[in-house]
């Protein structure tokens, strides 16, 4: 079938509107990963997570669809290839103005992901940033405020489970209100995420 946005899906808004928008974009099926874009009323333009860098001719068709020409805001939950493998690519074009991130202690993680070349991506993804001039934010389990009620919250930005020895544990998990509705995107959150974050 056709490749594109799943979308857009309308937020509901308090009155019942649909203004603000969230676009899910495709991967092959061969493939892996995860991209979303949310559109706000005030027209903030929010990404997580970019695909892997082999569906970049998948993807930025994708983007032009959708007629994509900034970004606000960059959240990324982790730094596996099928979630930043286009973060380069992304801020070269799109420039956002904050990149969202958790840091890691690379040398205590499993060693296959010196195979996967995690480290690498995050290099390519941070040196983009600087280059540009995006505006780097550490995340600190805080509250971004969008304007307008809406709000960007960082949870799970202090487990570090290292020795759970599966780097998708330290997802930074991603809960969007817009337009009074929450939208929670957790990455590749484990069971044990999940479980630190129960209560919360």
């Amino acid at each position: 079938g056709e490749i594109g946005p799943i979308g857009p899906q309308g937020l509901k808004g308090p009155k019942g509107d649909s203004i603000s928008k969230l676009y899910v974009f495709k991967n092959m099926e061969t493939s892996y990963g995860d991209c979303s874009l949310i559109v706000t009323k005030d027209e903030t333009y929010i990404m997580i997570d970019t695909l892997e860098e082999k569906e970049w001719d998948n993807l930025k068709p994708q983007l032009d669809r959708v007629n994509l020409k900034k970004l606000d805001y960059f959240c990324v939950t982790h730094f596996h290839s099928d979630h930043i493998g286009n973060a380069k690519r992304i801020i070269e074009l799109y420039r956002p103005k904050y990149l969202i991130y958790k840091p890691v202690e690379f040398s205590k993680l499993d060693p296959v992901e010196v195979e996967w070349k995690t480290e690498e991506y995050f290099n390519k993804m941070i040196e983009a940033a600087k280059k540009v001039g995006t505006q780097l934010i550490i995340a600190n389990d805080q509250q971004i405020d969008l304007g307008g009620g809406d709000y960007i919250k960082l949870f799970a930005s202090h487990f570090y489970p290292y020795d759970d020895r599966n780097y998708n544990s330290f997802s930074l998990n991603y809960l969007f209100n817009i337009e009074n509705v929450k939208i929670l995107l957790p990455g590749d959150s484990s069971a044990n995420t999940e479980k630190y974050l129960k209560g919360r």
